[in-house]
């Protein structure tokens, strides 16, 4: 089997929809694939609505929220012989020839662990995390702050890595969770994804062990749609929480990138973040529920 494709659902049901019609356009020329969901835990009807308009795909029906790496986890261990697995967003609308061209890419360059794709918001705009480094905490503090907005190209700019303006494919140092197709002997290698991730930053600590040991990723210069965000709420103390914290975990588990003295500052300054969102949020709730009375 070439290709096992792998996508954690989340109370979105019509856009993961959309999502598998263009996965089966897609996967008609590649020949044997397998199409496994996780759901996890949704309440919004997926079970009933989806199953019987994708017969040939593989739901399961998880009834607690895992979080998105041990989903992937659970998913990847139902098939064994794929050569490749693709992780998959449900918020993501692929090209007729997305996963034949990468497929290709990774059958003719054998030092290549897996590739990622350049990301278009809904209105075709070009999304900056499709190409991203490894976290500097001078980066990490420019993006969060601002200041690669203002002090473009210097150190405070090092969080993204800019397309090439040619239509080659881009060596990066992280590929974006919402499409990585993997090499299944790497992603084993690797334990796949660390589940000590709920959500967020799986896909940074995937990249780093993949780096670590020598290993390339490349962004090809193919596009996919990413209606981002979808299946959470960016705005609420769910998201906050293990988006923030996702971070403060990376930078614990790697003293190697982050020593003491530097990881203690950061930690504190991304708890300064955390704790002002969460304020925003309370002052916003409170200004919405009087406006309503």
């Amino acid at each position: 089997m070439k290709l096992q494709v792998v996508i954690v659902n989340y109370n979105v049901c019509f856009i993961l929809e959309q999502c598998l019609r263009t996965v089966e356009q897609a996967l008609k020329d590649i020949g044997p694939c397998m199409v496994t969901v996780i759901d996890n835990a949704s309440t919004d009807n997926s079970s009933s609505y989806l199953p019987h308009r994708f017969p040939q795909v593989h739901f399961v029906w998880n009834q607690e929220n895992k979080g998105f790496a041990a989903a992937c986890n659970q998913a990847i261990r139902l098939n064994d012989s794929s050569t490749y697995v693709l992780l998959l967003n449900p918020d993501t609308l692929l090209q007729e020839d997305t996963l034949l061209r990468c497929i290709d890419f990774l059958d003719n360059h054998k030092e290549t662990a897996a590739v990622g794709v350049r990301l278009l918001d809904g209105k075709g705009h070009y999304l900056p995390e499709s190409m991203r480094r490894i976290p500097t905490l001078m980066g990490a503090f420019g993006h969060f702050t601002g200041l690669e907005r203002l002090f473009p190209e210097s150190s405070w700019d090092t969080y993204y890595i800019r397309p090439s303006q040619e239509e080659v494919p881009q060596e990066i140092d992280v590929l974006p969770g919402a499409f990585i197709m993997i090499r299944r002997k790497e992603l084993e290698s690797c334990g796949g994804l660390d589940e000590e991730y709920f959500m967020y930053a799986e896909d940074i600590e995937l990249s780093y062990q993949l780096r670590s040991r020598g290993l390339q990723l490349f962004c090809l210069p193919l596009s996919i749609t990413h209606l981002k965000g979808k299946s959470t709420h960016r705005h609420t103390p769910f998201f906050i929480r293990h988006f923030y914290g996702t971070m403060i975990t990376f930078i614990r588990k790697h003293p190697e990138l982050y020593p003491p003295y530097k990881a203690l500052p950061a930690i504190f300054f991304l708890h300064i973040l955390m704790s002002v969102q969460y304020l925003i949020i309370k002052i916003r709730v409170f200004f919405e529920k009087n406006h309503q009375e």
